[in-house]
C-alpha cells in the first residue's frame, strides 16, 4: 500500500505532468466534442497544444519575473518566439488567419496580465480575463479546428468548465498577490480555499444537470463519478497529503473531470 502510495504522489509531482495538465484541461473538450462531429483532425490539435504548452512555460517564467526569482537568457528568448512564430504561421496554414490572430492576442493577454505596471495579476480582472481566454477562446478555436465551424449552444457546455479553470485561476492568483490593501485582495487571501472547493462541486453540479438533461443513463452517471470519489478518498490518506503538491493534484483532478465530462457529453 504504502509503495503504491509513493509512486501516486512521484508521478502526481512530477514537472512534466504539472505541464501538460492545463493545456490538455483548456482544449480537451472542444477537441473531444468537436472530432465527434466530422473526426479527429490530429495536425491542427498538435499545433495547438505545442502551442499551449509553450504559452502555459511564458506564463511561468513571467510569473516568476513578478516575483523576482527569474532572470531568463537573451538566447533562450530567441529561441522562444522563434518556436512561437514558426507555430502560429503553421497553425494559420492548416486553419485560417482568424485563429493565429486569436492566438496572438492571447499572447498578448498573457503579457499584459503580468506586466509591472499595470499590475493585473493582483485584481479582478486577472480572472475574468483568464476564463474569458481559457474558457471560452481556446475552446472554441479547440472545436473550431476540429470542424471547422462554430456553434452556439457550444457555449452552454462550457459552464461547468468556467467553475473548473475558475478554481486553477485563483490558486495561482493567492500565490502571486503582494498587497492585502483593497476588498478583492483580502477577500481571495482568506476565502481562496472555500472558493476553489466550491467552485469545482458547482461544476461538478452543472455537469450532472447537463448531462441529465441530455438523457444520461445511472451507468454514465457512473462512470463519471467513480473516478472522482477515488480522487477524493485519497486526500483521505495522511501519507498522501503530506507527500503531495496540492496544485500538481488539483490540476490533474480537474484535467481527468473535464476529460469524463467531455466523453459523457460526445457519447450520451
Amino acid at each position: 500500500m504504502e509503495q503504491s502510495i509513493t509512486f501516486i504522489t512521484k508521478t502526481l509531482n512530477h514537472p512534466f505532468l504539472s505541464w501538460v495538465t492545463l493545456p490538455i484541461s483548456i482544449i480537451i473538450f472542444g477537441t473531444v466534442t468537436g472530432a465527434k462531429q466530422t473526426g479527429f483532425q490530429l495536425l491542427p490539435f498538435l499545433l495547438l497544444f505545442i502551442f499551449l504548452l509553450l504559452t502555459v512555460l511564458l506564463e511561468r517564467l513571467l510569473i516568476k519575473k513578478t516575483k523576482q526569482q527569474l532572470d531568463s537568457p537573451r538566447l533562450l528568448n530567441h529561441i522562444f518566439w522563434i518556436a512561437v512564430a514558426i507555430l502560429l504561421i503553421l497553425i494559420w496554414a492548416t486553419t485560417n488567419w482568424l485563429c493565429a490572430s486569436i492566438l496572438i492576442l492571447y499572447i498578448l493577454f498573457i503579457y499584459s496580465a503580468y506586466h509591472p505596471i499595470l499590475k493585473m495579476e493582483q485584481t479582478v480582472f486577472y480572472v475574468i480575463l483568464q476564463v474569458f481566454f481559457k474558457v471560452y477562446m481556446m475552446s472554441y478555436i479547440s472545436f473550431y479546428i476540429q470542424t471547422g465551424y462554430l456553434e452556439p449552444h457550444f457555449l452552454l457546455y462550457l459552464v461547468p468548465i468556467i467553475f473548473f479553470l475558475l478554481a486553477i485561476i485563483v490558486y495561482r492568483q493567492r500565490g502571486m498577490l503582494k498587497y492585502e490593501n483593497n476588498g478583492y485582495q483580502s477577500f481571495i487571501g482568506i476565502y481562496y480555499l472555500p472558493l476553489i472547493i466550491g467552485s469545482y462541486l458547482i461544476g461538478v453540479g452543472v455537469i450532472m444537470l447537463l448531462l441529465n438533461i441530455q438523457g444520461a443513463n445511472l451507468t454514465q452517471f457512473l462512470i463519471f463519478t467513480a473516478p472522482l470519489l477515488l480522487f477524493f478518498i485519497l486526500l483521505l490518506l495522511k501519507k498522501f497529503r503530506l507527500h503531495m503538491r496540492m496544485d500538481n493534484y488539483m490540476n490533474f483532478v480537474i484535467m481527468v473531470t473535464i476529460i469524463l465530462y467531455a466523453f459523457m457529453v460526445k457519447y450520451t
